[in-house]
């Protein structure tokens, strides 16, 4: 059963999982957005790739910043954190 707070297989709804940490810093010149969101960590091997190439392809295209880190009392998922600038 999911708790709310977390992404299974069982969230009929994918835009639950991305609803977790969401924020936005605005300054005069841009948008910072931060995006935090729960990723099962039997998924992050693919999400990294081969020494992080997925990583570097995604930060290269988007500009963003990923960090990985782990889910407090639960092993079984990430905590997945995007940020960078706003992009129309």
């Amino acid at each position: 059963m999911s708790d709310g707070n977390s992404c299974d297989s069982r969230d009929t709804n994918a835009n639950k999982c991305l609803k977790d940490e969401n924020h936005v810093e605005l300054n005069e010149d841009n948008a910072v957005t931060t995006h935090s969101f729960d990723f099962p960590t039997e998924m992050c091997g693919r999400l990294i790739g081969q020494r992080g190439r997925n990583v570097a392809v995604i930060k290269e295209k988007s500009g963003v910043e990923i960090v990985i880190r782990a889910k407090r009392y639960d092993t079984s998922w990430q905590i997945v954190t995007l940020e960078g600038e706003f992009r129309c």
